[in-house]
């Protein structure tokens, strides 16, 4: 255990409290404020904290669920909820994600970034109707969420509106101070428009493959 108690900066008598307080403060960091799929190393470090947790936690033999969480506040549960869809998100675990962050969203329906997950999951399920709601009460929630900004550009592009899409990859890259995932789609869409008879599906995959 002494590696998961490292990442978690935890002594090895430390309680199951200790634990959670210490996993939410760590995965509460600005760095993981914003959708992970495109930045490798913040992805694989919040995964290795994830895992952290969980194996201290069952060494406890106290596994998450909702049982067990029901004697926390409620803001502790849904940070634990809210972790562990991301999780399952950044695993490409869809489905689970999107049924862990439903669990979470009954107790805060309110949080930007939740709306802007449950989006990216149905636009993978090729939803984009439903997924353009959930982008845009994410920028209601907050206007200056450059993460709904950008992947509700990708509702865009998937629909085939590429005039559209490119307004909202340039309002996301306004927002982040040349943020690379935004910069990386304009410069596609770029080539598009230098090679007009270019297939759309084919700039639509590239930009896909962008965030798995």
């Amino acid at each position: 255990m002494e590696k998961e108690l490292s990442i978690l900066s935890l002594d090895a008598d430390a309680s199951t409290a200790e634990i959670r307080n210490a996993y939410i403060k760590i995965t509460s960091n600005k760095k993981f404020s914003r959708i992970l799929l495109e930045e490798p190393a913040n992805r694989s470090e919040f995964i290795s904290i994830y895992q952290a947790y969980v194996t201290l936690m069952r060494h406890r033999s106290e596994v998450d669920s909702l049982k067990n969480l029901e004697l926390y506040p409620q803001d502790q549960i849904f940070q634990v909820l809210f972790n562990q869809g991301i999780y399952l998100v950044l695993t490409q675990q869809w489905m689970k994600a999107g049924e862990k962050l439903q669990e979470a969203f009954i107790l805060n329906k309110n949080n930007s970034l939740l709306h802007t997950y449950l989006g990216i999951i149905l636009l993978k399920r090729k939803n984009e109707y439903a997924a353009e709601k959930y982008f845009m009460k994410a920028i209601d929630i907050n206007p200056k969420n450059a993460d709904a900004w950008l992947y509700l550009g990708d509702v865009y592009l998937q629909s085939g509106n590429l005039k559209k899409a490119k307004s909202m990859y340039q309002s996301a890259l306004d927002l982040s101070d040349n943020d690379f995932r935004a910069n990386k789609r304009l410069q596609i869409l770029k080539q598009k428009e230098l090679q007009p008879d270019k297939e759309n599906s084919g700039i639509i995959n590239r930009i896909k493959k962008l965030f798995g």
